[in-house]
């Protein structure tokens, strides 16, 4: 699996011991060439992103988009929900949480990446990417339907993961006051890579630098 291959991991074992049973996390001592910050950022600034490839969170709780898009002309038609640099340059400044989905649309490397990695494990691959504050919190506790890989290819992030508060998995959800059972508590730097299984709860925290 490509994302895992610099970190020296056992495919076969992983998939015995941890896939849809426990959380794991790889060590690096380098980065994946897999994205940088910076190329991230350059395809914000262009100022042709749209919603929903493009949403916020703060404070545990989505922005609404009304505070980030407008609508632009483009040869003589309207563009609708463009995204806003500034305005979501100054939303990170202020604490939020820049998530654009489907990553693997908009860069090559990315793409190539969650190809390798899905004939790895046999299932379709995504790839998000979250940019958080620093010392901020991204989305509220939650779970997610699909296993999830995160890989810190910036700064740092602690993550709190727990046991899974239910059965039913057909979509993701919140913790809304669900006693939770911790599994794990791991702090992320630059090259680590986190394997969470579905259904398992779990809630991030960058460092005192921009994560990503």
């Amino acid at each position: 699996m490509a994302m895992l291959s610099p970190l020296n991991v056992n495919d076969a074992l992983f998939l015995e011991e941890s896939w849809h049973k426990r959380p794991a996390l790889w060590r690096s001592t380098r980065v994946p060439d897999v994205l940088t910050l910076a190329q991230s950022e350059e395809a914000l600034q262009m100022g042709l992103l749209q919603v929903p490839f493009l949403r916020l969170a703060r404070d545990g709780k989505t922005v609404p988009r009304d505070y980030y898009v407008h609508d632009t002309k483009v040869a003589h038609r309207t563009m609708r929900d463009i995204v806003m640099p500034s305005r979501v340059s100054d939303l990170l400044e202020a604490g939020a949480t820049v998530v654009l989905d489907a990553a693997q649309r908009f860069f090559p490397q990315v793409a190539q990446t969650c190809l390798d990695l899905s004939a790895g494990i046999g299932f379709e691959v995504d790839a998000n990417i979250y940019v958080t504050s620093p010392n901020a919190g991204g989305i509220q506790p939650h779970w997610d339907s699909q296993d999830v890989f995160l890989l810190q290819f910036g700064g740092s992030k602690s993550w709190s993961i727990s046991e899974p508060v239910t059965s039913n998995l057909q979509h993701g959800g919140y913790v809304k006051g669900e006693e939770l059972t911790p599994a794990m508590d791991e702090t992320l730097h630059e090259g680590d890579v986190l394997y969470i299984p579905r259904g398992f709860v779990h809630h991030g925290t960058a460092g005192s630098d921009l994560s990503n």
